[in-house]
């Protein structure tokens, strides 16, 4: 009988990330414009979209967190 080894994970921390979102028109579908490592850029993405839009629109910024691959180590 051959027994299969447990793995061990280690849980990283999450890194944060910032999503720039915009949505032209009340009705419109949100759409992911960029994602950011800094919130200011973020911002300045969402900025951008409204500016360029003559038509109502909303930008808005949101933040995820990002888990990287765990690592396993086989005992």
């Amino acid at each position: 009988m051959t027994m299969a080894a447990k793995s061990r994970t280690r849980k990283a921390s999450p890194a944060l990330q910032y999503v720039a979102i915009g949505q032209i028109a009340p009705d419109g579908t949100p759409e992911s414009l960029n994602t950011f490592d800094n919130v200011k850029d973020a911002a300045a993405c969402a900025g951008e979209f409204v500016a360029k839009h003559q038509f109502p629109c909303a930008a808005w910024v949101e933040t995820i967190a990002v888990r990287p691959f765990t690592k396993e180590t086989k005992q």
